[in-house]
């Protein structure tokens, strides 16, 4: 396009005319010829050549940038010192030996094997006698000869030899049973007229259940009691001499007297009921347990060996 101006003393015109052939564009250079011609084409490739194009100023969160400049130290440490392969662990010295199981469970170590023990076949005479054995009814103690009488008949010049049964002691009864029968008290027999002091009894002579653990026996027999006949519940119940000796003991006196003056209350009062049959009974055995601690006369301690 060219403008032409002319000028005169009255009016100034200007001309514009279009250039029919304008001039062309200078070309682009090739991609490729302008990286070849910028020195940084010929600097370090990776990580190095990022840096060095890439700078700060481009990046405009501060997080990011640190970010980057992490991964870019990593990145150059990691090309520079290669990481070297992990050592594999030693076995200990004395690990023993295992064994793979064959299938599907081939991780499994197998458990130490016992060595098998030889079975035990019986054999034919064995079983007869066994059978015999228990067939055969038991034999009775004075047919049954020892191997030294049997040696001893085979010697002798009579022959006959026989042995004699051997008899425990009869004391050895005598104390099993006694001592079986203490242990668990038996029933009074029916038509049983003895005394026998149940536990009302005792109360009412100032027995405490305490004072019965601590100083008398245990039950020395039992008695059905009648207000619980169907159910049959036993009473346990004593002699009347268990009693006497019970209460001849200093140490039961004291205890006695320190009771009452706790409770407030004197033997005439516990022993006061208004059931005249336990009053009855009551005074039976209070009579009892006295003549228990009578001594016995001489015609008495006589009477028996006479």
């Amino acid at each position: 396009m060219t403008m032409t101006t002319s000028s005169s003393s009255s009016q100034i015109h200007t001309a514009t005319t279009l250039d029919p052939y304008p001039p062309e564009p200078a070309a682009r250079p090739a991609a490729g010829l302008a990286e070849a011609a910028t020195p940084a084409a010929a600097g370090p490739p990776g990580p190095a050549a990022v840096a060095e194009a890439l700078s700060f100023e481009t990046i405009p969160i501060e997080l990011l940038r640190e970010h980057f400049t992490k991964w870019l130290i990593e990145t150059l440490i990691q090309a520079h010192f290669p990481t070297e392969p992990k050592p594999k662990r030693a076995k200990a010295a004395n690990r023993p030996p295992t064994r793979k199981r064959e299938g599907p469970l081939t991780d499994a170590a197998l458990p130490p094997q016992q060595p098998e023990s030889p079975r035990f076949t019986p054999t034919a005479a064995l079983i007869e006698s066994t059978s015999a054995a228990r067939m055969a009814p038991p034999a009775d103690l004075a047919q049954v000869q020892s191997p030294v009488a049997a040696s001893g008949l085979a010697n002798s010049p009579v022959g006959v030899l026989t042995v004699s049964r051997i008899a425990a002691p009869a004391s050895t009864d005598l104390s099993i049973e006694a001592s079986a029968s203490s242990a668990r008290p038996q029933y009074v027999r029916m038509g049983d007229k003895s005394v026998w002091l149940t536990k009302p009894m005792l109360r009412a002579r100032g027995w405490t259940e305490s004072a019965i653990r601590d100083f008398l026996p245990g039950p020395e027999a039992l008695k059905p009691n009648p207000r619980f006949a169907v159910s049959g519940a036993p009473m346990p119940v004593w002699r009347p001499a268990t009693v006497a000796k019970a209460e001849s003991d200093p140490k039961w006196r004291a205890w006695l007297e320190r009771s009452l003056q706790r409770r407030q209350t004197t033997l005439a009062a516990l022993a006061d009921s208004p059931d005249q049959e336990f009053r009855t009974r009551l005074e039976l055995a209070d009579q009892a347990i006295k003549d228990s601690l009578v001594p016995p006369t001489l015609l008495e301690s006589l009477g028996p060996a006479m």
